[in-house]
């Protein structure tokens, strides 16, 4: 856990986000949107990996923020729920369907 925060301390985190919601959110609001793109093939494309890398992001910056417990609980709860979501249409899809998204290269 501690190469998390090898370059970005959460006090620097917290402090850099603390009035800036309106960023927080649209970085959220990005990842939330990036499961729409599930696909039932085991190929990722460029922009579904890039996509992979904003989601890893932003967990690591919501871990970062603990401090900033009234906004990331809710957040927490948002990608929880589209994570299940989009679990539950692949598991739909039976044991031998791909998936864009939950790979190892994402």
């Amino acid at each position: 856990q501690r190469s998390t925060y090898l370059f970005f301390s959460p006090p620097l985190l917290s402090h850099l986000f603390r009035n800036r919601a309106s960023d927080l959110d649209s970085l959220f609001q990005t990842v939330i949107m990036g499961y729409s793109g599930l696909s039932f093939t085991s190929e990722a494309d460029s922009t579904t990996q890039q996509w992979g890398r904003l989601r890893c992001g932003v967990i690591c910056l919501l871990r970062a923020c603990q401090s900033m417990t009234d906004y990331s609980s809710g957040v927490f709860t948002a990608l929880i729920k589209a994570e299940c979501e989009a679990a539950a249409a692949q598991c739909g899809q039976g044991p031998e369907s791909g998936s864009n998204l939950f790979i190892e290269d994402i």
